[in-house]
Protein backbone atom coordinates (compact mmCIF):
# COMPACT_ATOMS: atom_id res chain seq x y z
CA UNK A 1 0.00 0.00 0.00
CA UNK A 2 2.63 2.69 0.93
CA UNK A 3 4.28 1.32 -2.05
CA UNK A 4 2.10 2.36 -4.51
CA UNK A 5 1.49 5.72 -2.70
CA UNK A 6 4.72 6.36 -2.70
CA UNK A 7 4.80 5.38 -6.41
CA UNK A 8 1.50 7.61 -7.22
CA UNK A 9 3.67 10.57 -5.56
CA UNK A 10 6.80 10.12 -7.64
CA UNK A 11 4.73 9.34 -11.12
CA UNK A 12 2.61 12.95 -10.18
CA UNK A 13 6.00 14.80 -9.44
CA UNK A 14 7.94 13.39 -12.80
CA UNK A 15 4.75 14.91 -14.92
CA UNK A 16 4.70 18.28 -13.29
CA UNK A 17 8.43 18.49 -14.11
CA UNK A 18 8.20 17.55 -17.53
CA UNK A 19 4.83 19.76 -17.90
CA UNK A 20 7.18 22.70 -16.47
CA UNK A 21 10.28 22.19 -18.62
CA UNK A 22 8.66 20.97 -21.50
CA UNK A 23 5.55 23.00 -22.65
CA UNK A 24 5.15 20.85 -25.74
CA UNK A 25 1.66 19.96 -27.26
CA UNK A 26 1.16 16.34 -28.75
CA UNK A 27 1.25 17.97 -32.45
CA UNK A 28 4.49 19.38 -31.83
CA UNK A 29 5.98 15.99 -30.61
CA UNK A 30 4.72 14.00 -33.88
CA UNK A 31 5.72 16.29 -36.00
CA UNK A 32 9.29 16.18 -34.36
CA UNK A 33 8.60 12.49 -34.63
CA UNK A 34 8.07 12.42 -37.97
CA UNK A 35 10.88 14.39 -39.14
CA UNK A 36 13.66 12.73 -37.11
CA UNK A 37 12.17 9.72 -38.58
CA UNK A 38 12.62 11.22 -42.10
CA UNK A 39 15.79 12.28 -41.43
CA UNK A 40 16.98 9.14 -40.33
CA UNK A 41 15.45 6.90 -43.36
CA UNK A 42 16.79 9.59 -45.73
CA UNK A 43 20.15 9.71 -44.41
CA UNK A 44 20.09 5.10 -44.73
CA UNK A 45 18.82 6.05 -48.31
CA UNK A 46 22.19 8.33 -48.62
CA UNK A 47 24.78 5.59 -47.10
CA UNK A 48 23.19 3.14 -49.25
CA UNK A 49 23.17 4.88 -52.42
CA UNK A 50 27.21 5.94 -51.72
CA UNK A 51 28.61 2.99 -50.00
CA UNK A 52 32.61 3.97 -50.86
CA UNK A 53 32.13 7.45 -49.06
CA UNK A 54 34.05 6.97 -46.20
CA UNK A 55 37.05 4.74 -48.64
CA UNK A 56 37.01 8.10 -50.67
CA UNK A 57 37.49 10.83 -47.94
CA UNK A 58 40.09 8.31 -46.54
CA UNK A 59 42.07 8.55 -49.40
CA UNK A 60 41.73 11.87 -50.37
CA UNK A 61 43.99 12.44 -46.70
CA UNK A 62 46.25 10.27 -47.36
CA UNK A 63 46.90 11.61 -50.92
CA UNK A 64 47.20 14.57 -49.13
CA UNK A 65 49.70 13.64 -46.90
CA UNK A 66 51.96 12.05 -49.46
CA UNK A 67 51.67 15.52 -51.25
CA UNK A 68 53.13 17.45 -48.08
CA UNK A 69 55.63 15.00 -47.73
CA UNK A 70 57.13 14.86 -51.17
CA UNK A 71 56.95 18.76 -51.09
CA UNK A 72 59.41 19.37 -48.50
Amino acid sequence: MIDNEIYQLSNVYTQQNYNRFIQMNKQEVDDMKSLLTFSRELIVKYDDAVPERGKIQYSRKEGAADIDTEQH
